[in-house]
């Protein structure tokens, strides 16, 4: 997968999914909205442990030989009191550079990878239930083209857009045939029973975490474009959100979530700002 198609992914899914919803309690909605900021994870504290599960990848064509110039200039780069620390290349097995890639390499590479999760539907009761306190909370829609160019002059040529793709069959790629591939296969791989989701995430790289493995973007406000009122939200705060929403984001349009008589689903009822 070369840069190129990576960018026509981009464009085909700003194209066909124009605004994107992440779902939250009101207290994590008060502090993005005050502060215009989106928060990227670490993969590494993800709730789902096959969601970027290192076995994703496969290590197994690593060699010694096809790393030669590369530890020959680890070596010759360690500053003088880091020397023990040298790789003996004639000691070195095949073997010892897949548990060094698979272990260490990738491991701490993985590290510096953010993610942010959004939605591409904003009425799914079943994300209302489990992300935003069970209908308390509220979501946010975003018009993915701002939002992603907006953070792009942050992050020039360090992020992506990801459509997750769902499956019954767990498998891995060569992590060494192609690169992008198959950083692409371990975001964006997840288990079927994550399919209501219909999840979009957006990627980061070449981050230096906080200590709680989270990191904060800012974006401009005209990237939002609708927000929608959990149907059991608070008078006080449901109140908090139209008086921001009057004052500082006078382009947006305000929904609270209903329960129509006689069935399941929920129906978005448009608010005066």
């Amino acid at each position: 997968m070369s840069k190129e198609d990576i960018l026509k992914d981009i464009e085909r899914l700003i194209s066909e999914v124009p605004i994107i919803y992440q779902y939250m309690p009101f207290e994590g909605a008060k502090t993005l909205l005050e502060d215009m900021t989106i928060m990227a994870k670490s993969p590494t504290e993800f709730n789902d442990p096959y969601d970027c599960d290192l076995e994703l990848l496969d290590f197994s064509s690593a060699s010694k030989d096809r790393y030669r110039k590369s530890i020959e200039n680890f070596n010759s780069n360690l500053s003088s009191d880091k020397k023990h620390r040298k790789i003996d290349f004639e000691s070195l097995t095949d073997d010892k550079v897949i548990e060094m890639y698979k272990n260490y390499a990738f491991p701490n590479f993985a590290k510096t990878i953010g993610v942010s999760c959004f939605s591409e539907k904003g009425d799914n009761s079943l994300m209302w239930s489990h992300y935003t306190r069970s209908h308390k909370g509220i979501c946010i829609g975003f018009d993915l083209t701002k939002l992603y160019f907006s953070l792009r002059g942050l992050k020039k040529d360090e992020l992506a857009l990801i459509q997750v793709k769902y499956t019954d069959s767990f498998e891995s790629i060569d992590y060494f045939e192609d690169y992008n591939a198959s950083i692409y296969h371990w975001i964006s791989t997840k288990s079927n029973i994550w399919s209501y989701e219909e999840e979009v995430r957006i990627l980061f790289t070449n981050l230096k975490f906080n200590h709680h493995q989270k990191f904060l973007f800012e974006f401009d406000k005209k990237a939002i474009s609708e927000i929608f009122l959990g149907s059991k939200i608070t008078v006080e705060n449901e109140e908090w959100i139209r008086d921001f929403s009057k004052e500082n984001l006078k382009q947006t349009k305000l929904y609270k979530m209903t329960k129509p008589k006689n069935s399941f689903k929920l129906k978005a009822k448009e608010l005066e700002i």
